[in-house]
């Protein structure tokens, strides 16, 4: 099974344990493969820096930005859909 991943889901899968991070252990397990880009990427690193940087710091920020990229497949979209 294949997903794209956004900040909402990496945020929940990183501080809180339900479906999120079910998915996240899956994806860990190989049993999924995560999709990114590097736009989400670095959303995920704005919200973390504005709501979590009180309960971890900087080091942790970036090292959990690294962990993203090494567990997921950072790809570039042709398209973006606003649509919503």
């Amino acid at each position: 099974m294949k997903v794209v991943l956004d900040t909402n889901v990496m945020i929940s899968a990183m501080f809180w344990r339900g479906n999120e991070y079910r998915l996240l252990r899956h994806i860990l397990e190989g049993k999924i493969v995560a999709y990114t880009s590097m736009e989400i990427l670095k959303e995920l690193k704005l919200v973390l820096e504005r709501k979590f940087q009180n309960k971890i710091g900087k080091e942790e920020i970036e090292n959990a930005l690294l962990d993203w990229c090494l567990i997921t497949r950072v790809v570039v979209p042709k398209e973006k859909n606003y649509n919503n």
